[in-house]
């Protein structure tokens, strides 16, 4: 089974999980927060599957913003934490955006630069 949530305008690109499980709910969640550039604002989600006793969530959080991280973080967690339930295991994975590795931002800095975009927070 492959489920997908698409969290673009032209769902061109989003959040993934392929499983052979059976899945016993599937839900998209959108999360609060994101960037602005310009007119755009950087609309994020996630994708909840469960499959018997495990549930997973994937995502993709903001990648300009630790503050806007922090936001779409937390609500991420109060949505799950209404999910839980019972004791089913919980998996959350994705594109967290977390960068703590100088040399990484430097370079992330340096395209931000060379595109004539704000640098990340």
């Amino acid at each position: 089974q492959v489920h997908f949530f698409g969290h673009t305008m032209d769902e061109s690109y989003g959040n993934a999980i392929l499983t052979r499980a059976p899945s016993s709910l599937v839900m998209e969640i959108f999360l609060a927060g994101g960037s602005i550039i310009g007119d755009h604002h950087i609309q994020r989600g996630a994708l909840f599957v469960e499959m018997g006793a495990i549930r997973v969530c994937c995502t993709h959080l903001d990648h300009i913003s630790e503050n806007e991280r922090a936001i779409q973080a937390g609500g991420l967690v109060r949505q799950l934490h209404d999910l839980r339930g019972d004791s089913k295991a919980m998996l959350v994975v994705g594109d967290l955006n977390a960068l703590n590795d100088e040399a990484k931002w430097d370079r992330l800095d340096q395209i931000h630069e060379e595109n004539g975009w704000a640098p990340p927070e």
